[in-house]
């Protein structure tokens, strides 16, 4: 069980840095091609918004299945 919480608790700041990197590659290649402020404010957010909760979500559903397959072991 300890080893499935030291995996998670190491995983979640990697995961997030990863999305972070790639919104940054992201809003740097749109700021590139000429994208105006108005994108950033609906659309870049957005985007952002979906894949940060998207991922989380899908974080907690496996570290959740993670413990009870742990616990039944």
């Amino acid at each position: 069980m300890r080893t499935v919480l030291l995996k998670y608790a190491l995983l979640l700041p990697l995961i997030l840095f990863f999305i972070w990197l790639g919104l940054v590659i992201f809003g740097c290649m749109a700021c590139f091609f000429g994208a105006t402020e108005t994108y950033y404010c609906t659309n870049y957010c957005m985007i952002a918004k979906i894949s940060v909760s998207m991922i989380l979500a899908a974080y907690v559903i496996f570290f959740a299945r993670s413990l009870f397959y742990a616990n039944k072991k």
